[in-house]
């Protein structure tokens, strides 16, 4: 694995033939990773989340932030929380900030590699962490 330091941008070639590069965010936006990590916090079906910015320049002027989601569920409760997550994260970027969201599956290649192999997750969900918080604990 490449550490942070030594990778700073990867293109990969995508079926219409463009190509996007793929970084670290040029400006880590702090208050939008708290707000998401409060969120994948309290839904159990997110295991990883991983934040790049995508940048086609044929298509775009400016990168697009992408958020890789890891999530372990059944279609419709993934889609709820990339719903909320997009509702989240429109309160923390302005219209000329697009944000996109793709799933991760350590089985790909692609995008999902390069979050995995060569990014760290800014949220990662702890072992054990749920019931941790769903079982009371007695003092005696």
């Amino acid at each position: 694995m490449s550490s942070l330091s030594e990778l700073t941008s990867v293109e990969i070639d995508v079926p219409s033939g463009s190509k996007i590069t793929l970084s670290q965010p040029e400006e880590y936006p702090s208050q939008l990773i708290e707000a998401l990590v409060s969120l994948f916090s309290q839904r159990k079906p997110v295991r990883r989340a991983f934040i790049i910015q995508a940048h086609d320049k044929n298509v775009d002027e400016n990168p697009n932030l992408l958020i890789g989601l890891e999530i372990n569920g059944a279609t419709d409760e993934i889609e709820q929380l990339i719903h909320e997550a997009g509702s989240i994260a429109c309160e923390y970027t302005s219209e000329e900030e697009p944000i996109d969201f793709c799933l991760v599956d350590e089985k790909e290649r692609g995008i999902s590699h390069y979050l995995i192999q060569h990014t760290q997750p800014f949220y990662q969900r702890k072992l054990g962490s749920w019931l941790r918080g769903s079982i009371p604990v007695m003092n005696k």
